[in-house]
């Protein structure tokens, strides 16, 4: 895997989508353990297999922001459950009050946006 969205959750790391070593998208959600002994696993699946995402964990909960695929972008926050199941948490853009920030991206016809939001995706 490479170029996955990464985020500390707890006492471990999310690794979700990305590339494969042929840099095709992935669904996989990894958890890697970051206290010995390391070990990573699969513990999800994305409903979509996509890279170029963005991943933060709030107040104890993590999401996946925006991403993409070779056909377009994906404009989507999903929350990422402890089972490693997923649940659509807002679309992108969006403006909220505050707690994540976006940094551009682009929109699902592919361009390129400018624009800067702060998220704050609901429990």
């Amino acid at each position: 895997m490479q170029l996955p969205a990464v985020t500390v959750a707890g006492s471990s790391v999310l690794a979700i989508g990305g590339l494969d070593a042929a840099d095709a998208s992935v669904a996989s959600i990894v958890r890697v353990a970051t206290a010995p002994p390391v070990r990573a696993r699969v513990i999800g699946t994305l409903p979509a297999a996509l890279h170029d995402a963005a991943a933060a964990t709030v107040n104890g909960a993590s999401f996946l922001l925006g991403g993409g695929d070779a056909g377009a972008g994906l404009p989507q926050v999903l929350r990422i459950l402890p089972s490693g199941r997923t649940r659509a948490a807002e679309s992108l853009p969006a403006a909220a009050g505050g707690r994540i920030l976006v940094l551009g991206g682009r929109d699902a016809r592919g361009g390129v946006r400018d624009e800067v939001r702060l998220l704050e995706p609901r429990p």
